[in-house]
């Protein structure tokens, strides 16, 4: 599974693509907005922005990051319509993949405990240190809205 990442800093838009990283795609933004930016400058570079199994879109001019995981279920009915685990969760098991620092340890719990999109958001902008999300517009989206959102606004005449 591919994860698609967009990277926008003032007048730049990058977008990488990487094989293999859809399940780690929520643990790599969740460590923070540097960590993710170091992280998919690695990948390879995309031509096109499309939409995979997840990704994240960051905005370093407007503070605004878009994330959405196809692999994480947040809704109760549906959840136990499919035998899904509701929240993040779900992708607990993708921070073992990460070489995370002792202070990064509250990650696990964020992941094990946010069963709201709310809840997540909330707990990452209430995490401290050098590399955190505190001042971020964060936002759960779709697929079709990470497109969106990297599509240049209309011009006006």
């Amino acid at each position: 599974m591919a994860g698609q990442y967009t990277i926008r800093d003032g007048r730049k838009l990058r977008v990488y693509w990487g094989k293999g990283t859809a399940d780690v795609s929520l643990a790599i933004f969740a460590r923070g907005p540097g960590y993710a930016r170091t992280i998919v400058e690695d990948l390879p570079q995309s031509l096109a922005l499309q939409a995979q199994e997840s990704g994240f879109f960051l905005d370093f001019g407007t503070r605004e990051a878009l994330v959405y995981d196809t692999g994480v279920c947040w809704s109760v009915p549906l959840a136990q319509e499919l035998g899904l685990p509701v929240g993040t969760v779900a992708r607990l098991g993708s921070l073992d993949r990460l070489d995370l620092r002792e202070e990064e340890a509250d990650l696990a719990e964020i992941f094990r405990s946010s069963e709201t999109r709310e809840d997540f958001f909330g707990a990452l902008r209430a995490r401290t240190g050098p590399d955190t999300w505190a001042g971020w517009r964060l936002r759960w989206g779709t697929p079709a809205q990470y497109v969106e959102m990297g599509k240049p606004p209309p011009r006006t005449t």
